[in-house]
């Protein structure tokens, strides 16, 4: 029996019904869109970008089937050829093996399937990259590759499983070479990770382990793999040079997204956004203009979003107005704005909301009220509960386990004098508790916080080229200096 709650009414024409638990959809600036609309408006060039893909808008198949069941013979060994040589590229039997030692030997069949698989996620990915174009020359050449990808299906999903697994191993990865020429956040990853990506958005492959902060009024870039804790140091392309508080998240495993800060320390806020391309000797992409300059704002990566909230904006005052970029189309919507001004805030995100901490609202007042963003309804909710004390520019990370603590760390007082305050927030019964606090003397936290095995671990700003890498046991509560960068 059907839930009426499962049906909805086109957002944009009003007429037709939409069941939320099939793939017959689309979203259109958060808004529910039959595939009717859909393509209207990418038929008019008035968008790019889709929000949910579906498997089901492919030509090809997901799971498509072998029809040719039957195998060639051997003509060494009057045997079925069965297998599969991937060195060789040719099919085999049992009794070649012996002029086969070491290669890479697979069932013909098997490996049949999986190269008319991948022709499906192929054709998925070509796609995804025709409705993300931002140019004409790169739209075309992603609806050449789709069309291309077809085509190779229709030519060989009636032959026999030898002949496709033969032509597919040369094919699929030329293909799978084009995608990454059309869309760098290909780059690096498989077939697989392309189509899980996607599929689900880049939060799937969001790097977890690389820790990140970067020099104010400089060209260098500070990593940290938490997986080796391995250190290294790198320079932006092209001479490019980091605004002061310009702030900073990882959105892709091998992309930094950076935007806002001031080219000097009294100027008025940027409206500035770029993202750097790791995998590209950190080449430095200028993105849209967002729509307020800003600086001392915080910005945090969800689920294909970038959100930008509050700060300080291009007329040099407090804000509470924040914006979003969908990074798949590459534009700013603005969203709404939080319910207290906040310079220097914190906000993480957790059960897809987002909260926000603490901050500045006034020259010489904090707010110690805590809001959550509701990203359905677009909406700021103001919580029932406070912080137990003040701060600004403060560290926030969601802590592992049932309980889901938020642990807040560190920042600034109302004077602007660095803080070793630490609180747990607890957001399902409401409620927030002091700790001991860090035994170094705190101060500001302005790049993102990680959770990586036993430990969290946060960059404490020291100046504008220097930061304290600084770590909190999940067992034992206790902090701990690791090192000065």
């Amino acid at each position: 029996m059907e839930n009426s709650d499962d049906w909805v009414t086109c957002f944009l024409c009003d007429t037709a019904r939409i069941n939320l638990q099939n793939d017959g959809y689309h979203e259109f600036q958060s808004h529910k869109i039959c595939n009717s609309c859909m393509i209207s408006l990418q038929e008019s060039g008035s968008i790019k970008g889709q929000a949910n893909l579906s498997p089901s808008d492919c030509t090809i198949p997901q799971d498509p089937e072998i029809i040719d069941k039957s195998f060639p013979v051997c003509n060494n060994h009057s045997i079925k050829c069965k297998l599969f040589c991937s060195k060789c590229i040719e099919a085999i039997c049992i009794s070649c093996l012996k002029q086969h030692k070491f290669h890479l030997i697979e069932s013909s069949a098997e490996l049949a399937r999986t190269f008319l698989k991948a022709l499906h996620q192929l054709e998925f990915c070509a796609y995804y990259c025709e409705v993300n174009s931002t140019d004409e020359e790169s739209n075309n050449a992603a609806q050449a590759l789709k069309q291309e990808v077809i085509q190779t299906y229709n030519r060989v999903k009636d032959q026999a499983a030898n002949s496709i697994a033969k032509e597919l191993s040369i094919s699929c990865q030329k293909y799978d070479e084009t995608l990454e020429g059309l869309n760098s956040d290909f780059l690096g990853l498989s077939l697989d990770e392309k189509y899980k990506l996607v599929r689900e958005g880049r939060q799937v492959y969001t790097n977890t382990n690389l820790l990140h902060w970067i020099e104010w009024n400089d060209r260098t870039v500070h990593m940290l793999d938490l997986a080796t804790m391995t250190r290294s140091t790198h320079m932006f392309a092209d001479d490019f040079i980091a605004p002061y508080y310009v702030r900073s998240a990882m959105v892709a495993p091998t992309k930094i997204f950076m935007c806002g800060g001031r080219f000097d320390v009294t100027s008025l806020g940027l409206r500035s956004a770029w993202l750097v391309h790791i995998d590209q000797n950190y080449k430095v992409e200028q993105l849209c203009d967002m729509f307020i300059g800003r600086s001392n704002h915080w910005v945090l990566y969800h689920n294909d979003f970038v959100y930008v909230i509050a700060g300080c904006d291009s007329n040099n005052e407090f804000t509470n107005k924040c914006e979003r970029m969908n990074l798949r189309t590459r534009q700013w919507e603005m969203i709404a704005s939080t319910n207290e001004i906040r310079d220097t805030s914190t906000a993480i995100v957790k059960d897809e909301n987002i909260y926000i901490f603490g901050g500045r609202s006034e020259s010489t007042k904090l707010a110690k009220t805590i809001e959550k963003y509701i990203v359905e309804k677009n909406s700021w909710i103001v919580l029932n509960f406070i912080m137990p004390f003040e701060t600004s520019v403060q560290g926030a990370v969601l802590l592992p386990g049932e309980s889901r603590e938020i642990l807040i760390f560190a920042g600034q007082d109302s004077g602007g004098k660095p803080l070793n305050r630490v609180a747990k927030v607890n957001l399902e019964t409401e409620s927030a508790y002091e700790m001991n606090p860090m035994p170094s003397k705190g101060g500001c936290v302005v790049n993102e916080v990680l959770v990586f095995g036993n430990k969290v671990y946060s960059y404490i700003f020291k100046g504008y080229n220097a930061r304290t890498l600084e770590t909190w046991d999940l067992t034992t509560e206790e902090w701990k200096t690791e090192a000065q960068s």
